[in-house]
């Protein structure tokens, strides 16, 4: 989640999951096309972008929140037969508004 510079690599186009891109670094820089899902980069072998949140103000709510009931699970809950997934249904679920790809 933390601001970060990546380089991306493809055949003819480059498909950015990542989100959310600050900006981008390669010169000049290539016009993308931003879908639901991901970010396309057409005509371009190589992008290198700084992606990522630059302050912790900036991660939305929903992946605080599910950080920690993960940690609560996994603290109180680690020796119950209940819990038998590392990341509990509830947080799944959760985090599925959140997904960039399938």
């Amino acid at each position: 989640m933390y601001a970060r510079d990546i380089v991306y690599n493809g055949s003819c186009q480059v498909k950015v999951y990542d989100y959310p891109i600050n900006s981008i670094i390669t010169d000049p820089a290539p016009w993308g096309l931003t879908r639901s899902l991901y970010t396309i980069y057409p005509d371009v072998k190589k992008v290198e972008l700084n992606v990522g949140y630059a302050t912790p103000e900036e991660v939305p709510d929903i992946f605080i929140q599910s950080a920690l009931q993960m940690i609560k699970v996994w603290y109180y809950e680690s020796e119950k037969q209940v819990n038998s997934q590392m990341i509990p249904i509830s947080v799944t679920e959760a985090l599925d508004v959140e997904k960039r790809f399938i």
